[in-house]
């Protein structure tokens, strides 16, 4: 089925656009938002997503599924988290990876977002709202929001973000229509997944800990590995201590 595309000079945020659409049935197709600012860009959790007007991709996707059980929803950030690191890495020819749950980073540097906000029928996903983040263009960053970068940042060439985004979306559907590419979306996600296998110290639900993490299960569950002792973590759980120092929340 062939990609809607909806192009907004402003908006409050393309998730709550899309929300707006679906809620008065104004969008039944695969569909594309791109926005070139938001006035109340969001992410994840209570988090906020800053962008200068016209510089970066500002998008959300609306896709409806089938067949897949609500309990295994996490398979949709791994198809989207995947295809923005493959993409980036064909770009920028750098390692990238995903950091959980829903941050692309090149070295420990973030250069993009998600933020997927799922819809449930019964006992199954029937779409999703995939919000995407992603600095294009972008030389110069707030003192609050931490560790940024972009694409120009990394290698100084200037890219259109509208093109970027029809093409990231395109990719997305070409392997949300095949389900035999579902696993292989997960298996590439753990593959890249940021700090795995590094022994690293964690603030667990307000205990401090030394931990590795391992992987995340099919519930978007992150799993920590202390000593002999596995722990399966929510989204604000655990926060990552890097110097010891209370920095950077996963």
């Amino acid at each position: 089925m062939d990609l809607k595309v909806i192009h907004l000079s402003s908006i409050d945020s393309t998730n709550n656009y899309a929300a707006r659409l679906l809620s008065e049935n104004q969008i039944m197709d695969p569909t594309l938002i791109v926005a070139d600012y938001q006035e109340q860009g969001r992410g994840y959790g209570s988090n906020h997503w800053f962008s200068s007007p016209g510089q970066n991709l500002l998008a959300s996707l609306y896709l409806i599924h089938s067949q897949i059980p609500a309990n295994e929803q996490f398979i949709i950030n791994c198809m989207v988290s995947s295809v923005m690191a493959e993409f980036l890495e064909n770009e920028l020819k750098m390692e990238i990876k995903i950091k959980w749950p829903n941050d692309i980073y090149v070295y420990h540097l973030k250069i993009a977002g998600l933020l997927i906000e799922n819809y449930i029928t019964g006992n199954e996903l029937s779409s999703s709202i995939i919000g995407i983040g992603l600095n294009v263009n972008q030389e110069d960053f707030p003192d609050e929001v931490p560790n940024p970068t972009s694409m120009f940042l990394l290698d100084h060439q200037i890219r259109n973000p509208f093109e970027i985004g029809v093409s990231i979306a395109n990719h997305i559907i070409e392997i949300h229509s095949n389900r035999d590419r579902y696993d292989q979306a997960r298996e590439k996600y753990l593959l890249r997944l940021y700090q795995k296998g590094v022994k690293a110290n964690y603030l667990l639900k307000g205990k401090k800990i030394q931990g590795m993490i391992t992987g995340v299960d099919p519930f978007g569950q992150l799993i920590l590995q202390e000593g002999v002792q596995e722990h399966r973590c929510g989204y604000k759980e655990v926060v990552y201590l890097p110097n010891n120092k209370l920095e950077s929340e996963l």
